[in-house]
């Protein structure tokens, strides 16, 4: 989701605004071996080509150690929350997406 928080003018005279975005990361995994479910190793990446973007990520040490290797035991069923994130980034021209339910 995201959310729109500010107006202002960039260098080039084109208007910029400031986005919130904010995002969960879980994972599903079944298994074959009965005994287990095999490991995985979670990568974080900002692909973002902005210098003017800022990222803060939360990851769920129950099931991510340090080296970001996730391990969900097989007791765990469904969706197992991994990781938060929220990041902020000054944008030009961005389209909004307005959505009205009913």
């Amino acid at each position: 989701s995201y959310a729109s928080d500010g107006r202002s003018r960039g260098k080039d005279g084109m208007d910029s605004c400031n986005a919130n975005i904010e995002g969960k990361v879980s994972a599903f995994v079944q298994s074959s071996d009965a005994t287990r479910n095999v490991p995985f190793q979670l990568v974080l990446r900002d692909s973002s080509s902005s210098s003017s973007s800022s990222a803060q990520i939360s990851i769920n040490k129950a099931f991510v150690d340090d080296s970001y290797k996730v391990s969900i035991p097989k007791t765990s069923i469904g969706n197992v929350p991994i990781a938060s994130y929220t990041c902020t980034a000054n944008v030009q021209n961005m389209p909004v997406l307005v959505q009205s339910k009913i």
